[in-house]
């Protein structure tokens, strides 16, 4: 294959034994579907002994208790005579052949189990493990695919070493058919791919970007993906993947505060603004790009937010036009900022808005930590200590390095 065996040690070390659990699990669904209408295998054995399906229940059962195949007194043969294409029992025996040293006729009852049904999550777990072994990554996500395309539980075991494994080149080759043409589980891959995969492998494995996943059905975890390039790669992968997912998307629209239809779209996810309301706080935004929140009296809460791309150590100049409504009792308001790093979110910075009686601009100055790529700037709002409502309403909203 011309890869090193030891680079994919690890991409699926231990499946095996992940295998046998869900074997003994029937919530993972063990082969057909018939065999979780077996609520009772030892009732459903002691009549039908000889029934593939019963003697799959019983076997799943007991291993679940004792942590291994216990067989006796099970007749298996008996039992596939019986029904001699029982694709779930065929995985069973091929589990009970490894683990008695004859890898030889465990494969053999796999692959038979696996050609007579897809379903059977055993099979393709232990032939996935085995296809890694032998450095054949292609067969082994194949194997992958079959498992989870109709076991929806093995996703949140299997994808979270799916999704570290993209920094193997092999493994994000064979990954490329079902991000070309997505499958059911391509999107929860990209989630936790989103969350857990190193970054630059991330960029690496979606480029170009694959035109299905344009689709609205993937928007969120583009959105998260484009985050954490932002966060772990710097400016320059965010704004390449921005212009992916958003054709014709100016690079300015990631570090520019204004409130146009750009820098509201969602598809940039944190990286747009976020415009939270409730029953009592009204946040809309008008024509003029302006701002305007409604407060009721003692309401409190957040009502915008924005990461935007910031050069670290460097120091910015916030402006904006405040204009507090007509009320006797005034709405607050108040900025903060914090970097948003992988290992978290670092307040840095907090300011309350002056009350004024007429339209005034303002002018912050806002240092930027040392090693910071990603700012969040959050609005807070609290309504007024009256009886009535309140409004505070903000314009000509810009950041911009402090010359």
């Amino acid at each position: 294959m011309g890869f090193s065996g030891k680079s994919i040690d690890w991409f699926l070390k231990g499946v095996v034994a992940t295998g046998l659990v869900l074997a003994a699990d029937p919530a993972y669904q063990l082969g057909a579907v018939a065999y979780l209408r077996v609520n009772e295998p030892e009732a459903a054995f002691r009549n039908r002994p000889d029934d593939a399906l019963a003697v799959s229940a019983i076997l799943q059962d007991r291993l679940s208790e004792g942590g291994e195949l216990q067989t006796k007194p099970v007749n298996m043969q008996a039992a596939l005579q019986y029904r001699p294409l029982a694709a779930g029992l065929i995985a069973m025996q091929g589990l009970v052949s490894d683990a008695n040293g004859k890898p030889a006729q465990a494969s053999r009852e796999m692959r038979l189990a696996h050609r007579l049904s897809r379903r059977i999550a055993p099979a393709n777990i232990w032939l996935m493990e085995k296809a890694s072994a032998s450095g054949d990554v292609p067969a082994a996500v194949r194997h992958y695919h079959a498992a989870m395309a109709v076991h929806f539980e093995l996703e949140k075991l299997l994808l979270p070493t799916l999704a570290r494994a993209i920094a193997i080149p092999e493994v994000r080759e064979a990954l490329k058919p079902y991000l070309t043409q997505p499958t059911r589980w391509t999107g929860a891959f990209l989630d936790e791919a989103s969350r857990t995969a190193n970054a630059a492998d991330l960029e690496v494995l979606l480029q170009p970007l694959p035109h299905g996943l344009l689709a609205k059905d993937y928007q969120g975890p583009l959105a998260a993906i484009l985050h954490r390039l932002a966060i772990d790669q710097g400016g320059e992968a965010a704004v390449r993947f921005a212009g992916q997912i958003i054709p014709g998307f100016a690079a300015e629209n990631l570090t520019k505060l204004d409130l146009s239809n750009e820098t509201r779209d969602q598809r940039l996810g944190p990286l747009a603004w976020n415009l939270p309301a409730n029953d009592l706080i009204v946040v809309d935004v008008r024509e003029g790009q302006v701002l305007e929140v409604t407060a009721q009296p003692l309401a409190s809460g957040l009502v915008a937010t924005r990461d935007v791309l910031v050069q670290g150590g460097q120091n910015y100049v916030l402006t904006q036009r405040v204009f507090f409504g007509s009320e006797a009792a005034k709405a607050g308001a108040r900025w903060s900022a914090a970097c948003v790093r992988k290992e978290g979110v670092n307040p840095f910075w907090d300011q309350q808005v002056p009350v004024s009686q007429v339209s005034v601009r303002y002018r912050s100055i806002i240092k930027v930590p040392s090693g910071c790529t990603v700012a969040r700037l959050i609005l807070h709002v609290a309504g007024p200590d009256a009886q009535l409502p309140a409004t505070v309403s903000l314009s000509e909203l810009d950041l911009t390095l402090k010359p």
